[in-house]
């Protein structure tokens, strides 16, 4: 007969507090049963509701659990798959966990912890239990998890215990040089039961040297089953979740089901008052969990209910996350955490940011759903190579049925559990609509990406999109969609396609304008006003530096610091060196020889050429500044600092850089070339690296200092400081300007041409007054904008150059097919 809970059960709201927790050890004392509730009524039937005060703080108190079989409390589940239950724990269920826990952990009335989970969730509740069992204090905070606030608390001496679930440790992780200072004050570490990777924890073990860190396995049902003594397990050891304890024990059904039995293990649920078992004759708990024991430890498979059934191919979508983030590490992506917004403040990526759940498949029942999070760091097409390697592992070629797609936030339970059934639901609400048919996004995206296969799952950055096209594509995007999405970068053609439909209609008025794009135009506009006589507004050419290097840590930072730097720069190279090399022949042919210092690009470093018609000194010193950071990116151990912290390791280098520009003239005496070398550009170029990376206000002020200080250091009090020492404070504190949609068009036409505009415009303005005779600054202006812009559309918009490599390819594919 099942048992029947009283009717004086009264009901403990959950708030995050130091009340909740005097009034929750309280009702324990007193040996009266509470449920913890989010609301007051719906849920059960309660005499009466507790509503305990906000705020945080320490919480000092010595109390043993009971032993009673009699109920403690009733705690819902977090409900991923289904509507929740009210599990029931007797006082013995708690105190059989609290003892195993502080016998592994070996606690002493020395803790002093800081309790990362909620006290309202099982997790929590069972730290603080523990930790008032030996008479320690636990800290709570009052506006949850903050891992500035537990370093500075680590730093402080006020606290030498952490509890945690993997998503906030991979925080801890994502920033750990702010905790290694003071890692080896902590002395005890609770991992909560998600899903964490062996190379995780072998990360945190070695972030906090001192501490017995242990992780557990365990539902609400049957808290804690087991630990895992990360500080001392071996690596393979440290895939598992660890071996029961005490008088816990293990099975795995026929089923391939983790089931357990134990003191630990649940009376049951709550129906209508009655407790009603959830164990089988013998004792036993099925878990629903997919797992395997090997020499005594658990190794976690992933929920049964997520099973992903692939045409008879059985995947767990946890399993698969991870063979995702092994791949993607074993290549140097950083898998060390991020933000609850997606991303770390140093630009690491997390686990937490792509999630693997199920979709209907109409040939195979079931295909593998990817869904990554817009701001997410990993870039897009890292993410599809790592996908596509991880499904060639499973038989059944698979991997005809991924499919990706991009979602603001991934739903999560509070405790940060991936709501996989709300993933499907969004997948088939948010279908993509098949493209087909001439002028749509596919079009585009072939035509500006010639010779790349080009799919409906590519991306603008799986493509490898440079500051070059992106505002070729930036111009499509809004007239296809009315409006340019946030992160539409990262996001598959098909996505953007299926945004297509909801284009807003009559759109006018002002449209807003990226300021780097806008700088990019002021600048050009410039250089050739100066080239057309108006001396005044010399200097452009600096900011243009400048906003190169930005693009460059914009569009390049995956490829030169995490993958190849060499390889990264050069189609992004070939790009700049195709109208240069277009004039150099109209050069040559006019000065009746090859000049071979032009031609191999180094006539800059020899002799002072400096033309109007030609000015080929740019491109060459950008060439070999690009050497210079192709190489300097080359370092390993420099890569890892940049990644661990972008901003910092970019600012010191731009120190470096900046020395360099103060001591080699000492040493080279320039000034006949007019000092147009790379030690000197090189340095312009990383302002604007660093100042993509600043994102805080002591980080923009200290680059936009350091950008005037450089200003100010090359150019001296002359007017030509002005662009460097405005352009960069702008570029830092203004995300954008707001323009007439017409206006934004045509400034976006002339930011996809800029270079072929810095490379012809001389020429048309030189032939034009040489032809007509005609001196005006105006016209001179308008002249070499035109002409450059009408080269450009040629070449670039109407894909002349590509012409015949287009129709090599075509021959290539009708060899291939026949």
């Amino acid at each position: 007969m099942n048992k029947v809970i009283g009717a004086d059960m009264v009901g403990l709201l959950a708030v995050n507090s130091l009340d909740f927790l005097h009034k929750a050890f309280e009702l324990y004392r007193d040996k009266r049963t509470f449920a913890l509730i989010k609301k007051a009524g719906g849920e059960i039937s309660l005499a009466s509701v507790i509503t305990p005060e906000s705020g945080g703080g320490w919480f000092s108190l010595k109390q043993q659990p009971l032993e009673s079989d009699e109920p403690a409390q009733i705690v819902f589940t977090s409900g991923t798959t289904g509507a929740s239950k009210a599990i029931v724990l007797s006082h013995r269920n708690l105190a059989d966990v609290v003892e195993r826990l502080n016998a592994v952990m070996q606690v002493e009335d020395s803790i002093r912890e800081y309790v990362g989970v909620p006290v309202t969730y099982s997790f929590g509740l069972g730290r603080c239990r523990a930790v008032a069992a030996v008479g320690g204090q636990c800290f709570i905070p009052e506006h949850g998890f903050s891992p500035e606030q537990v370093a500075s608390m680590m730093d402080a001496g006020e606290i030498n215990a952490i509890s945690a679930v993997p998503s906030q440790w991979r925080l801890v992780l994502a920033n750990r040089s702010r905790f290694a200072k003071s890692g080896s004050r902590i002395k005890w570490i609770e991992i909560g039961s998600q899903t964490m990777s062996g190379e995780e924890k072998e990360k945190l073990r070695r972030l906090f040297p001192e501490a017995r860190i242990v992780q557990h396995y365990g539902l609400t049902e049957a808290s804690r089953s087991t630990f895992l003594k990360v500080h001392e397990a071996t690596t393979a050891e440290l895939e598992s979740v660890g071996e029961a304890s005490g008088g816990v024990e293990l099975r795995i059904s026929p089923q391939g089901v983790v089931e357990v039995r134990g003191r630990h293990v649940t009376p049951g649920r709550l129906v209508d008052g009655e407790i009603v078992p959830l164990t089988d004759a013998e004792g036993w708990l099925s878990t629903g969990d997919k797992g395997r024991i090997e020499n005594g430890l658990l190794y976690y498979e992933g929920r049964v209910d997520d099973i992903i059934n692939c045409g008879g191919v059985k995947i767990s979508p946890e399993a698969f996350q991870q063979q995702i983030f092994d791949r993607l590490s074993a290549k140097g992506v950083s898998s060390d955490g991020a933000s609850s917004t997606g991303t770390s403040s140093n630009g690491a990526l997390s686990n937490g940011d792509v999630a693997v759940a199920r979709y209907r498949d109409p040939l195979r029942g079931e295909g593998l759903l990817v869904a990554r999070e817009a701001g997410s760091p990993i870039a897009a097409k890292a993410l599809e190579q790592a996908v596509l390697e991880a499904s060639r592992l499973y038989d059944g070629n698979i991997e005809s049925t991924l499919r990706f797609i991009t979602v603001d936030l991934l739903p999560r339970t509070d405790t940060g559990k991936i709501k996989r059934g709300e993933l499907t639901e969004m997948a088939e609400r948010e279908a993509p609509r098949p493209i087909g048919g001439s002028g749509d996004l596919l079009d585009v995206f072939r035509q500006t990406f010639k010779l790349q296969n080009v799919t409906e799952q590519s991306t603008f950055e799986s493509l490898h999109g440079d500051s070059i096209n992106h505002v070729e594509l930036s111009i499509a995007v809004e007239q296809k969609l009315g409006r340019e999405p946030s992160g539409w970068e990262a996001m598959s053609i098909a996505e953007l396609q299926s945004l297509a439909a909801d284009k807003p209609k009559g759109a006018g008025g002002l449209s807003r304008l990226d300021m780097s794009m806008w700088l990019r135009v002021v600048a050009i506009l410039a250089v050739v006003a100066t080239h057309a006589g108006l001396g005044i507004v010399g200097g452009g050419t600096l900011l243009l530096a400048v906003l190169i290097g930005y693009n460059l840590a914009r569009f390049k930072f995956n490829g030169l610091v995490r993958e190849n730097s060499f390889r990264t720069l050069v189609p992004y190279v070939g790009k700049m060196l195709i109208p240069y090399y277009m004039l150099a022949a109209l050069y040559f042919v006019w000065g009746g020889a090859i000049e071979w210092d032009v031609l191999f690009l180094y006539a800059n470093l020899v002799d002072l050429k400096l033309t109007v018609v030609f000015p080929f000194w740019f491109v060459q010193v950008l060439m070999q500044s690009f050497v210079i950071v192709a190489c300097v990116l080359s370092i390993p151990w420099l890569c890892t600092k940049l990644v661990e912290n972008p901003w910092r390791s970019s600012y010191l280098l731009l120190l470096c850089f900046f020395t360099v520009r103060l001591g080699y003239p000492l040493l080279w005496d320039t000034t006949p070339l007019n000092d147009l070398v790379p030690l000197r550009f090189v340095g312009i170029l990383w302002v604007g690296w660093t100042a993509y990376f600043a994102r805080s206000g002591p980080q923009q002020a200290l680059t936009a200092l350091a950008a005037i200080a450089f200003a100010l250091a090359d150019f001296g009090l002359q007017r030509q400081v002005l662009w460097m020492s405005v352009g960069v404070p702008v570029l830092l504190y203004v995300a954008d300007i707001s323009l007439p949609a017409i206006v934004r068009v045509v400034s976006l036409r002339i930011a996809a041409a800029t270079f072929y505009i810095f490379i012809f415009n001389g020429l048309f303005i030189y032939v034009f007054q040489k032809l007509f005779g005609i001196d005006n600054i105006l016209i001179g202006t308008l002249v070499g904008l035109l002409g450059s812009m009408a080269i450009w559309w040629v070449v670039e918009e109407r894909g002349l150059l590509y012409w015949g490599l287009s129709k090599v390819r075509q021959r290539q594919i009708t060899v291939n097919s026949e």
